[in-house]
C-alpha cells in the first residue's frame, strides 16, 4: 500500500472535504428519490440519470480515493525530520529558473498544492525532481510539457 503524506493543515482539510463528500452523497440521494418520485420511467428522466451517475460512478471514486489516502497517510511533522541542506518534504526550497526567476517552494503533501502561496506537493514534478537535492545543485527536471533547468538557491525548515 502506498503511503501518502500530509501536513496537520492538509489532514485536518482533507477530513473536512470527506464529511463535506459524504453530506453531498446524501444530499443527491434524495434528490434522486425525490426526481423517482416525479417520474414514472426514471430512465427518461435526465435529472434522475444524472444524479444516478453521479451516485454510483463519479462520487463513490472520489471518496475512495479520500479513504484510500487517510487510511495510509503519515503527518510531515511527525515523521519527517528536516535534514539541513536537503531538500525533503516540508522544506522550503528557493529554486532559480535558467530565465532568472527566482521561486520559493514550500513542499507540502498530497493534494497540498497552492500555487498562489507557491506551495507545491511532494508528487507534483518539481518535487520529485528537487527531493533530496541540495543548495547550489544544478539539474534539469522533466515537466509535462518539456524539460527545465533549475539552481537551488537555499533550503530550509519551511513547517
Amino acid at each position: 500500500m502506498q503511503k501518502y503524506y500530509l501536513s496537520r493543515k492538509g489532514h485536518q482539510q482533507l477530513k473536512q472535504k470527506r464529511q463535506t463528500l459524504v453530506a453531498e452523497i446524501e444530499r443527491k440521494r434524495m434528490q434522486m428519490g425525490d426526481s423517482v418520485r416525479l417520474d414514472n420511467d426514471p430512465r427518461e428522466n435526465p435529472e434522475f440519470m444524472q444524479l444516478r451517475v453521479e451516485l454510483t460512478d463519479v462520487l463513490p471514486k472520489r471518496l475512495y480515493e479520500i479513504d484510500r489516502v487517510l487510511g495510509s497517510c503519515r503527518i510531515i511533522e511527525e515523521v519527517i525530520d528536516f535534514v539541513e541542506n536537503r531538500v525533503t518534504i516540508g522544506c522550503k526550497v528557493v529554486i532559480q529558473y535558467e530565465d532568472g526567476l527566482t521561486i520559493p517552494y514550500i513542499i507540502l503533501g498530497y493534494d497540498e498544492t497552492d500555487i498562489d502561496n507557491d506551495v507545491i506537493s511532494y508528487l507534483s514534478p518539481i518535487a520529485q525532481g528537487l527531493l533530496g537535492k541540495s543548495p547550489n545543485d544544478v539539474l534539469e527536471i522533466i515537466v509535462p510539457s518539456r524539460k527545465i533547468k533549475v539552481k537551488i538557491l537555499s533550503v530550509e525548515r519551511g513547517i
